[in-house]
């Protein structure tokens, strides 16, 4: 929950968006694919991010999020945020 509510966008710290957008896979790992749901809506957040630094740091990540989640979950739930940065600015683009 605490790191749910770090990331919330409300908070408007930049720096506090980022690194949970940089920590955010080790999270993952830390909780396992069996939890992702607790942390699908704060992955949303972050990958529509006012912000481009946090959606490249996502972007950049996205390998890592998809081989932790598998292939099924990958699927349905990363493949909108791929699409989505594929849209994206420059900097932030796969």
């Amino acid at each position: 929950d605490s790191f749910t509510a770090m990331a919330n966008p409300a908070n408007a710290d930049t720096d506090l968006s980022r690194s949970c957008a940089y920590n955010l896979p080790a999270v993952l790992v830390t909780i396992g694919p069996e939890r992702w749901r607790e942390l699908r809506q704060t992955y949303d957040l972050l990958v529509r991010d006012v912000q481009w630094k946090v959606r490249r740091t996502l972007s950049h990540s996205l390998h890592e999020i998809a081989r932790v989640l598998g292939p099924d979950l990958a699927d349905v739930d990363l493949l909108p945020a791929f699409e989505l940065f594929l849209k994206d600015l420059d900097e932030v683009k796969v």
